[in-house]
């Protein structure tokens, strides 16, 4: 997640999708599974071995972190401004574009007020939702591996060694 006004417009323009929001939490994943009403095994298995494409899942709120995600871990990293835009480009280039160069808007996403968007990137076994976060935190230039981030509580392990835990219920 990351607070809105601190999103610089020419680097992510996309963030002004949500212009009420102070906060964005942003996800990538395979399109089927990630936009089915409901997941199965062979979803899972699709999305594992042959993913057509992807999405990325933008969530825009103003609750407390902690508030809005009350069952989840929570670590806040802190970045250097030329690291936050890092990762601000690498959010923006995570968006496929049409031919007219323009995002490609999919409809509403899983819950509040969230947008699907087709992204760049294949989904696989060994490159998961999880990679795509750590590859998002190391563009930021901090100290994660993203080959070691296969699952949530390797990423999590990692990030809690540079960050700040809020909140621990997996760590």
């Amino acid at each position: 997640m990351v607070r809105r006004g601190d999103i610089s417009s020419s680097i992510w323009p996309e963030h002004n999708d949500f212009p009420h929001a102070q906060f964005l939490e942003v996800a990538w994943g395979d399109r089927d599974f990630y936009q089915a009403e409901r997941g199965t095994v062979w979803l899972a298995l699709k999305a594992a071995f042959v993913s057509p494409e992807s999405v990325l899942h933008v969530v825009g709120f103003s609750a407390p972190i902690e508030q809005y995600f009350p069952s989840s871990d929570v670590v806040e990293v802190t970045t250097s401004a030329r690291g936050f835009d890092e990762l601000s480009r690498f959010i923006h280039e995570s968006y496929a574009r049409n031919g007219e160069g323009q995002t490609v808007r999919l409809g509403q996403g899983q819950y509040g007020t969230s947008s699907f968007y087709l992204a760049t990137g294949n989904y696989h076994l060994l490159n998961t939702c999880n990679n795509w976060i750590a590859k998002a935190l190391r563009a930021a230039g901090l100290p994660i591996t993203p080959l070691y981030s296969m699952t949530t509580g390797n990423v999590l392990r990692q990030v809690s060694r540079f960050g700040r835990v809020l909140r621990e219920s997996s760590l």
